[in-house]
């Protein structure tokens, strides 16, 4: 069989929050963040998702992590924000553009320390 592929969807791209980082704006073409920071660090999602676009970040560093909409709602928790917050080592969010409701959040506490 012949395989389809989408060529709407880039190819997959990870991008680093090193320790001495404060801020990192997402590519539309990334789809894995792994966050090292020490001290509190911005993550902005880009600021023209396309539609299925799947960012998973993840907190590793002892630093708190903030996700921002960049002009965009994120839905978590059954309401809408302008970011998210990461509070705890090992914790994964996923973070998916769906076209009819926009920015949705699910956390993924891997481990909490």
């Amino acid at each position: 069989k012949d395989m389809i592929i989408d060529k709407t969807i880039p190819h997959h791209t990870v991008q680093y929050l090193l320790s001495g980082d404060t801020s990192l704006t997402i590519l539309p073409t990334t789809t894995y963040v792994r966050c090292a920071n020490n001290n509190t660090g911005y993550v902005s999602l880009p600021n023209n998702p396309f539609i299925g676009q799947e960012v998973k970040v993840f907190r590793a560093g002892s630093g708190t992590v903030i996700v921002q909409g960049n002009g965009h709602s994120i839905f978590a928790a059954e309401t809408t924000v302008s970011s998210v917050s990461m509070e705890h080592i090992n914790e994964l969010d996923y973070l998916r553009n769906d076209k009819e409701e926009g920015i949705k959040n699910g956390k993924i506490n891997l481990l909490r320390s």
